[in-house]
């Protein structure tokens, strides 16, 4: 007597999907032969899903998500984010309301957990924006002096960036002193500590081992005589003197 195909419904079309299964399956010798693709029984009855993280990390690729520390209080949210992802950003948990709700009165609970998530997963951690025009606590709206704001603006990337050990920032402001335009521009140094780049802004920065270029972004790719121009980005390491500073390939007279 041929064996009894068993399937997954447990509806009222049980019957009619089982009789269907059997028109169209044969099981020989253990195996399952469907539609002329030989499958074990183990195969056939719970297929395994590749993470998306290993079959990114194939192409050279880094899977991430923005993360809201409270949706990790649902499960099946957490158990995806767990599964499938190798790089973690704070959603909302790191802008300027939520670090900063008054002038020198940090709130760090929901950065906290994305950073904890992040370092319980092994998975890289990025940085948001630092500062940008929306979602500003109101004592920031309030500030009209440029000077007043500009200091507020320091003070508050000094705390957020130094709030997670092994994070810096770094800046760079390059002048052309010479009588010709610089076009396009390109600075570069060497670190000497073994510092890294996470993120950078005001140039395209590039790293291979120690030696790190910035070239000017599509804005601003040329830089007349007597124009300056800053850039800027957070590391990781230990901050150490840089070497081998240049503009163009001709060596720079650090300010």
């Amino acid at each position: 007597m041929r064996p009894r195909l068993e399937n997954d419904y447990h509806d009222d079309r049980r019957t009619r999907r089982t009789t269907a299964a059997a028109a169209a399956t044969a099981l020989v010798g253990g195996t399952l032969l469907a539609g002329g693709l030989l499958l074990n029984p183990a195969q056939a009855a719970e297929p395994v899903h590749e993470p998306l993280r290993d079959a990114a990390e194939r192409q050279g690729v880094t899977l991430g998500f923005a993360l809201t520390p409270g949706h990790l209080n649902d499960s099946g949210y957490r158990e995806i984010a767990e599964r499938e992802i190798d790089l973690v950003v704070a959603e909302n948990a790191m802008k300027w309301d939520a670090t900063e709700p008054s002038q020198g009165g940090f709130s760090w609970g929901r950065a906290d957990q994305v950073v904890a998530f992040a370092d319980a997963q092994d998975a890289d951690l990025y940085g948001h924006t630092l500062v940008w025009h929306s979602q500003l606590p109101g004592w920031v709206e309030g500030l009209t002096d440029p000077a007043r704001l500009r200091d507020a603006m320091y003070d508050h990337i000094d705390a957020v960036v130094g709030q997670w050990q092994g994070g810096f920032q770094g800046e760079a402001r390059l002048t052309n002193t010479g009588q010709d335009a610089l076009d396009p521009w390109e600075l570069a140094w060497d670190f000497s500590g073994g510092e890294t780049v996470a993120q950078s802004w005001g140039g395209d920065l590039t790293q291979t081992g120690a030696h790190v270029t910035v070239t000017g972004p599509s804005w601003q790719t040329t830089l007349a005589p007597g124009q300056s121009t800053t850039v800027g980005f957070i590391g990781a390491g230990e901050p150490a003197a840089v070497t081998g500073l240049t503009a163009n390939g001709d060596p720079c007279t650090p300010a």
